[in-house]
């Protein structure tokens, strides 16, 4: 019995976790995304799925109240976030009253989990951009558990904070949501297969990666992989499965019609790198990242007012966030010839193979991103 139509499905595991006869798993198919699959032996057909769906019951999105430019007035903890340092800030201080915040983080496998904690040492694995898919396992469950009697901050995409709302079935004084701009959710099988390929070229043990790191500025991260006697450091353009994610053509298929985009989300926040500042507030642009904060709910305004103190901020408007980031307002348009290529040939092509065949950069769009850098800096 399939809950949703596959291509609508995104993954929230809001079903999985409500299920009570344990009739749902997560499996993954054969593109490298999971999905439910339910066994009718064991389904009494009480529809707690199909109420948890967020796809089949959708949140009613909230209003926005506020715009922002922010970054963190702490530079080693700025420099070490994607952006401009804001959710370490709101996890801190979430942390330091002793409550909970739950997100995603690799484990040793480079599988990624959503993970519910209130220990500070854990923050470091939270932070980061990952492009991958997170597994949400029974987190939903922890968080539903933990509620009662603490406060708890969940980040995540914009399908898995609705996925988690709607498993809840209604709001909580004590859940604070934070959502991020999100282009899209690659396969975990691409991402597994260039790792393996980046540990045989290089003959090493990967130990961390960094997909936004920023030694060579904000603006030009990179990839930065760390193994056991050498430092992998890809720019964007370059990096194998950097550009199958940005060109599209290895994503969810749901993400090609997100019903989860900025103006429908759910959160309390909105998160996200504030690309084009410069042509909003140029003075900000130091190369060492700043974020776009939507607020959306009284309880994201609280959240703002808490770490108020710790930040630089300038008020701006949703149009100065989108123009600079339509990903984060529309979804992505996908070149399905190419999706379809990569998805058949992923097993007998190596990772540069499929790069080049299938994501391989336009000279003119190399020119147009190198007149965008120089721009950039002259605007300083």
């Amino acid at each position: 019995m399939e809950l949703v139509e596959k291509r609508k499905c995104c993954g929230c595991s809001a079903c999985y976790n409500v299920c009570l006869k344990d009739a749902i798993v997560m499996k993954e198919d054969n593109e490298g995304f999971k999905y439910p699959i339910i066994n009718d032996e064991l389904c009494v057909n009480c529809g707690l799925c199909r109420k948890a769906c967020p796809v089949l019951t959708v949140p009613p999105a909230v209003k926005i109240r506020k715009c922002y430019a922010a970054f963190s007035k702490n530079e080693t903890n700025r420099l070490n976030s994607s952006s401009g340092g804001i959710f370490d800030l709101i996890a801190r201080f979430f942390l330091g009253n002793n409550d909970y915040i739950a997100g995603a983080c690799f484990d040793e496998k480079f599988s990624l989990n959503h993970i519910i904690t209130n220990k500070v040492e854990d923050l470091e694995k939270l932070k980061g951009s990952k492009y991958i898919q997170s597994n949400i396992n029974f987190l939903y469950c922890e968080i539903r558990d933990a509620l009662p009697a603490n406060k708890v901050m969940f980040v995540g995409t914009p399908c898995q904070v609705a996925g988690l709302k709607s498993f809840l079935g209604k709001e909580n004084d004590n859940l604070y949501t934070v959502g991020l701009f999100c282009h899209g959710v690659p396969s975990s099988k691409i991402f597994h297969k260039y790792l393996h390929e980046m540990e045989e070229r290089y003959k090493d043990k990967i130990h961390r990666i960094e997909f936004r790191n920023k030694e060579a500025g904000w603006s030009t991260y990179q990839v930065k992989i760390t193994m056991g006697h050498r430092i992998y450091v890809g720019k964007n353009q370059d990096d194998n499965y950097m550009q199958l994610f940005l060109q599209d053509v290895c994503l969810r298929p749901s993400c090609e019609r997100c019903a989860f985009k900025l103006y429908s989300q759910v959160s309390d926040l909105v998160l996200g790198d504030f690309w084009g500042i410069d042509n909003v507030y140029p003075e900000l642009n130091d190369q060492k990242g700043i974020s776009a904060v939507v607020v959306r709910t009284v309880k994201g305004k609280e959240l703002m007012r808490s770490i108020s103190k710790d930040l630089v901020l300038k008020e701006c408007t949703l149009k100065n966030i989108t123009d600079g980031n339509p990903g984060a307002a529309h979804s992505v348009l996908v070149d399905q010839d190419k999706r379809r290529g990569v998805f058949e040939h992923m097993e007998a092509l190596s990772m540069d193979e499929l790069k080049k065949k299938y994501a391989a950069t336009s000279f003119k769009t190399r020119c147009k991103n190198e007149l965008k850098k120089v721009w950039g800096k002259w605007g300083q």
